[in-house]
């Protein structure tokens, strides 16, 4: 079989290995990406790789990001730079939104802040969520969290969703690898409701009580309170309650 010629953006070239000093084989691919969106100057991109396969698939993937107007150059921003640029971009919201955001990258930021943006994987996430529904990270001032629950996990969720994807629109990420990240189930908690029983002990409290058109009112209302049977005095003590009510 004829070897197939390679395209003229790959080249096969001989570099010494930095840990074995050998001389090795590498396929660089030299090809242009286009303008760069924040100085508006065409830029070329230059990558090594081991095989020629490597190299052809690398030179394929570039081409079609190029094209489609996606392609994200390497970068070095890191993981704590785009938190703080992020929230540095929350102009509208309100403090306590951004406390809350803050709060939320805070174990990102403690074990992954120093890696590069672009390093960051699905599994990085996956494991930080894992670490801090069960407890034991540490913060920064050395003090260990209890178990988030349900509702802070997937606040986390959502913040590291929202600080990728804000990375993606300003061309530092490729994609937002938090962008299929469910959410946590929350465990539905069983309503306890008063017994006929216990309300009637209320209600007869509620009748010595200067206040207690107040409590019958407070009852009535109350959306679970469908199997209760009212008498008529006291549902007229009801309505009373409702008067009295509008008028304060």
């Amino acid at each position: 079989m004829t070897r197939q010629q390679l395209p003229p953006q790959i080249k096969k070239i001989t570099v010494n290995d930095r840990k074995t000093g050998k001389s090795v084989v590498r396929y660089q691919v030299t090809v242009d990406a286009g303008k760069n969106p924040q100085t508006g100057k065409r830029q070329q991109v230059r990558r090594r790789y081991t095989t020629e396969k490597q190299a052809r698939d690398a030179l394929a993937e570039i081409t079609q990001q190029v094209s489609a107007d996606t392609f994200v150059p390497r970068k070095t921003v890191t993981v704590d730079d785009l938190c703080d640029d992020w929230l540095a971009s929350l102009h509208n919201a309100r403090q306590i939104t951004v406390n809350g955001y803050a709060y939320c990258l805070a174990p990102l930021r403690e074990q992954h802040g120093h890696l590069a943006a672009q390093k960051l994987t699905r599994g990085d996430l996956d494991k930080l969520l894992i670490a801090l529904r069960d407890g034991g990270t540490k913060t920064a001032k050395g003090q260990t969290r209890r178990p988030w629950s349900p509702r802070s996990l997937n606040a986390a969720i959502a913040a590291w969703r929202l600080m990728l994807a804000y990375g993606c629109d300003r061309r530092d990420l490729a994609h937002n690898v938090a962008a299929s990240m469910k959410k946590v189930p929350r465990p539905r908690r069983e309503m306890r409701t008063y017994t006929p029983e216990e309300i009637g002990r209320v209600l007869r409290a509620a009748d010595k009580d200067r206040n207690g058109q107040l409590w019958y009112l407070a009852l009535s209302l109350d959306p679970w309170m469908g199997d209760f049977e009212w008498s008529s005095a006291r549902f007229g003590a009801v309505s009373r309650a409702v008067e009295v009510a509008a008028h304060v």
